[in-house]
């Protein structure tokens, strides 16, 4: 999951403008500091608690604390004088390398430039599921949960836990009184735009839990993500395999031949619990499906074949040749013999000390410098599947942003939250313009003139010692990887462009091969985007019922088929018992979840 948000967080590098000036970021007016930072403002009304902090607007609808201007008047959030005791607390999902929010930019930003008061809890992505059960268990919940989206490590607030802990257990507000073109005028702008956000964020009661992030079709950056390394391909005679059979013959020249002479080859590197290749094999079985959705493209999640939804565990003769191969793979040592337990650390070691052919993941975050030595993989095809088939890209997501129903100050939460839906929503995701005051002394994003066109790039001369990519630069430094927003739309990246970085014309895109972001892009590109077909919907609500019953089935059956198929994969059970296992898991309830998905596919595919 790590290396899928790399995509994510640099996706602006292969969205290039055609530029008729460039002035690295002092070029645009910079927002007024509110005085005094936000713990404490001098003179004026320095008090908000009780009365004013519920004194309206002339309207009459909002906080008089809160500044409803728009463009250059944007900021203060909270105005100069006023919300003195105005406190938001935040409970924020990072990665490892995410830096502390008094220190990262963003922080600093929200407290000099929004004059907002936060206290934040930071927690790992992968303690997310555990604390977030804890909060509302106890009912203890910060105003604001940010970055809680489900995904690969943890199930967050996936549309399952927006239903139970919104539309059944009443603690999550409801946005949409909130959704103005006053108070979220950005935010009100996109659901008039774009119908389908504000869709995919409305919950069956007709309620608004979670924010949503909504972005361009990203092509390429979301096709096949394992790389070859093409050296090796040529060392062993072989083109980039097009088939199951192919990919499998691979590996094993790349066992053979050894091409960096290291004696201890690992072919493929991928992890079942860090870069899982599972996904890849069940598409080589025909299987439409993902690894961004909590499943992560597993054997028990949701999927399309032949255009039709299945969960491929309800199938035991795919289900069963799935394991097969998967076994294969580990019987021969063509993956990791740690494939269940292996880390990041682990596996990211084999792609830097050349012991691996094939990565599971975008290469160059690991710091290698030949980078542009790797190929993404094509979609496979196989004896039970004649046609290469990608799941599409798809650009809406929920959950990412969250407000506590007993949140005191809920304007105010949904103002900031409306920061990262216009221009200065991109700033919010990748930083400051350089050299500019708003930087505060980061080292800043700029525009850079490659091949006589221009595109974003950043000051690597001003990462801290030690920082050698621009992922980590970015979560160490400049934001937690904000996982709500319109921040990839095209016109709010040319709204930002034009206001901070001076540009004229729109961004166009283009790929830059000397960069290794545009690079990996280029080769998903052509290897992956033909083959793009209907995919099961990222985001969809049940009733409570059905929610509830879904959940129960799945907290019992997805760890228990993760466990057996380690177990069979490493011989600990035997295969000759697969069929009293198929008869397990009916018993448990997977031939009900399958239909419960096969209905949502029927109504996806009715609207």
């Amino acid at each position: 999951m790590v290396r899928k948000i790399l995509a994510l967080a640099v996706a602006g590098l292969m969205l290039i403008a055609l530029l008729a000036a460039c002035n690295g970021g002092d070029s645009a007016s910079t927002p007024t500091p509110a005085s005094g930072g936000n713990s404490s403002s001098s003179g004026g009304d320095s008090s908000t608690s009780g009365g004013d902090s519920a004194s309206t607007e002339d309207n009459g609808r909002w906080p008089s604390y809160i500044n409803l201007g728009t463009g250059d008047d944007y900021y203060p959030i909270v105005k100069e004088g006023q919300g003195g005791d105005v406190v938001l607390t935040m409970a924020i999902s990072q990665p490892s390398n995410g830096g502390k929010w008094e220190d990262l930019w963003i922080g600093k930003f929200a407290d000099r430039y929004m004059n907002i008061n936060f206290e934040v809890e930071q927690i790992l992505q992968t303690a997310v599921d555990e604390r977030m059960a804890l909060m509302f268990a106890s009912g203890d919940l910060p105003d604001i949960l940010m970055n809680f989206k489900g995904g690969e490590i943890a199930s967050g607030l996936n549309t399952a836990n927006i239903v139970r802990y919104g539309q059944i257990e009443n603690q999550l507000l409801d946005m949409t009184p909130y959704i103005d073109p006053e108070l979220t005028p950005d935010l009100h702008y996109l659901f008039d735009k774009r119908p389908d956000a504000r869709g995919n964020s409305t919950a069956m009661d007709g309620a608004i839990y979670t924010l949503p992030t909504v972005g361009e079709s990203d092509n390429d950056a979301w096709g096949v993500r394992i790389f070859v390394d093409k050296r090796w391909l040529d060392a062993a005679g072989l083109q980039n395999p097009r088939t199951l059979d192919e990919y499998i013959a691979m590996l094993r020249a790349f066992k053979t031949i050894d091409p960096n002479g290291t004696g201890n080859v690992v072919p493929h590197a991928t992890s079942f619990a860090y870069q899982d290749l599972t996904m890849y094999l069940l598409n080589a079985l025909g299987y439409v499906t993902d690894d961004f959705t909590p499943w992560g493209g597993r054997a028990y999640g949701p999927a399309v074949r032949n255009g039709q939804a299945e969960v491929p565990a309800a199938n035991p003769e795919l289900f069963k040749e799935y394991i097969t191969i998967l076994k294969t793979l580990y019987d021969e040592r063509l993956i990791p013999e740690s494939f269940f337990t292996a880390d990041q650390v682990e596996i990211d070691a084999l792609i830097v000390e050349g012991r691996c052919g094939v990565y599971n993941a975008v290469p160059y975050p690991t710091g290698i410098e030949d980078w542009d030595q790797w190929e993404s993989l094509y979609p496979l095809t196989s004896q039970w599947n004649s046609t290469p088939v990608w799941r599409s890209p798809q650009a809406i997501s929920v959950g990412g942003f969250a407000i506590s129903a007993k949140a005191k100050y809920p304007e105010l939460a949904m103002r900031f939250a409306n920061t990262f839906y216009g221009a200065d929503g991109r700033m919010m995701w990748i930083g400051a313009p350089m050299d500019s005051e708003v930087a505060m002394g980061h080292a800043g994003v700029y525009l850079q003139e490659v091949n006589g066109q221009w595109g974003e790039a950043w000051n690597s001369d001003g990462w801290p010692e030690g920082t050698t990519d621009l992922w980590t630069y970015l979560m160490e430094t400049q934001t937690p990887f904000i996982e709500f927003g319109a921040y990839d739309l095209l016109e709010n990246i040319n709204a930002f462009y034009k206001k901070w970085l001076g540009a004229t014309t729109d961004a166009i895109k283009m790929f830059d091969l000397d960069n290794p972001d545009s690079h990996y892009r280029e080769s998903i590109s052509r290897n992956s985007t033909p083959y793009f077909s209907d995919s099961f919907p990222g985001v969809f609500y049940l009733d409570e019922a059905t929610t509830l019953r879904l959940t129960d089935l799945e907290t019992v059956l997805t760890p228990y088929i993760d466990e057996q198929v380690a177990m069979f994969v490493t011989g600990r059970r035997d295969m000759g018992d697969f069929d009293t296992f198929m008869g397990e898991i009916r018993g448990m309830g997977i031939d009900e979840i399958n239909a419960i998905y096969q209905g949502v596919w029927r109504a996806y595919k009715g609207n």
